[in-house]
C-alpha cells in the first residue's frame, strides 16, 4: 500500500474581532448550563413518577441542579463546547423528553421506547493538546482500517491539503484517496476521495477531543465519525460517476 504525506499551508486573513468570538462563547455556555439544569430537574421529576407508580408516597422534593448535585453528574469542561449539530440534537432531545413526561402525566399512560439506533464504530480521536499534522494523518489511516465497511482491497493515500485559522480555531484539511486495481485494469481508471476536516479550537481545554467531520468527493453532505461510515457503496458511487463522465470524452 502506497502512502504519501505532504504538507501545504494556507494563511488566513484573521480579520474577525475577538469580542464577537467571546460573545458567541458566552451565549453557548449559557445555553449548555440551561440544558444541564433542565436535565437534572427532569431526572428528579422522572424519579418522582416512578416512585408514585410503585405505590410509594410521592413526597420527593424537586431540587435544582445547582443544589446538592451529584459529583458524577457534573459536566466536564469539554461538554460546554459543542458544535451546532450536537447542540441541536441535545436541545431536541430535551424537548421530546419534556413532551413525553407531560403526556404521561395527563393520560396516565406510559410511552414505550422505539428500537435503539445501532451503534456505529469509531476510534479515539486525539485531544487538542496531542493534535498535530502527523497525528491527523495517522488517525485517518487508523479510522479507515478499523471502521470501514468494505469487501474490496482498496489502496489508500492520505495527504494534508491545507491549514487555515480564524480567531478561535485552526482547521486542518486532509484528503484520503481510494483506488482499486483489477486484472483487466491494473492501473485504476478513477479514484474516489474522502475529505477529512479537523477543527482545533484554542478556546477549549487541551484535554478536549478535536472536532472531526468528513465528506465524499463532490458531495455536500458532511458526515461525522461515530455516526456515519465509509463503505464500498459510497466509494463506488463516486468512481461510477467519474467513469460515466469519462466515457463522454473522445480523443
Amino acid at each position: 500500500m502506497h502512502q504519501e504525506y505532504s504538507t501545504t499551508t494556507e494563511e488566513s486573513s484573521g480579520g474577525e474581532a475577538f469580542s464577537s468570538c467571546n460573545d458567541l462563547d458566552d451565549e453557548q455556555n449559557f445555553l449548555m448550563q440551561y440544558l444541564y439544569q433542565q436535565e437534572a430537574d427532569a431526572a428528579a421529576e422522572e424519579e418522582h413518577l416512578e416512585e408514585a407508580a410503585r405505590g410509594r408516597a410521592a413526597t420527593i422534593r424537586f431540587r435544582p441542579s445547582s443544589v446538592e448535585s451529584d459529583v458524577e453528574k457534573t459536566p466536564s469542561a469539554c461538554e460546554f463546547f459543542t458544535n451546532e449539530l450536537d447542540f441541536s440534537h441535545k436541545f431536541v432531545d430535551k424537548v421530546l423528553k419534556s413532551a413525553k413526561r407531560f403526556y404521561e402525566r395527563k393520560s396516565k399512560k406510559r410511552l414505550e421506547k422505539g428500537p435503539a439506533k445501532p451503534q456505529v464504530a469509531d476510534i479515539a480521536w486525539p485531544t487538542i493538546g496531542e493534535f498535530d499534522e502527523r497525528a491527523g494523518h495517522d488517525k485517518i489511516l487508523e479510522y479507515i482500517a478499523e471502521t470501514m465497511l468494505t469487501k474490496e482491497t482498496w489502496a489508500t493515500d492520505v495527504r494534508l491539503r491545507s491549514i487555515a485559522s480564524d480567531c478561535l480555531s485552526e482547521f486542518y484539511s486532509y484528503e484520503a484517496r481510494f483506488s482499486i486495481s483489477t486484472p483487466c485494469y491494473p492501473i485504476p481508471q478513477a479514484t474516489a476521495s474522502v475529505f477529512f476536516e479537523f477543527e482545533v479550537c484554542r478556546a477549549k481545554p487541551p484535554d478536549c477531543t478535536v472536532d472531526v467531520a468528513f465528506r465524499l468527493e463532490d458531495f455536500r453532505l458532511a458526515m461525522a465519525p461515530g455516526k456515519d461510515l465509509i463503505s464500498d457503496a459510497l466509494l463506488f458511487r463516486v468512481i461510477d460517476m467519474k467513469l460515466a463522465v469519462f466515457k463522454k470524452f473522445r480523443f
